[in-house]
């Protein structure tokens, strides 16, 4: 669900672009991140991610492996 129902334009540098390439091949995010980080190893990974996740460019997370649980007694 896209915020608001509009459609956006953002203007992404290399770095950006190669993040959201590796999002789009279903790459983890740590992936994702070092690609974006080889493609322009000055990219700002917390403002990119911070602009992503405004924007509602993220449809789901799914975890990779199972997030282990604190026990309760």
């Amino acid at each position: 669900m896209r915020p608001y129902d509009a459609v956006e334009l953002f203007d992404f540098d290399a770095g950006g672009c190669a993040f959201l390439d590796a999002c789009a091949q279903g790459r983890p995010l740590s992936d994702a991140a070092f690609a974006s980080l080889e493609a322009r190893p000055q990219a700002d990974l917390s403002r990119l991610m911070a602009r992503l996740l405004n924007a509602g460019a993220f449809a789901g997370l799914a975890w990779s492996t199972p997030i282990p649980q604190k026990e309760t007694s």
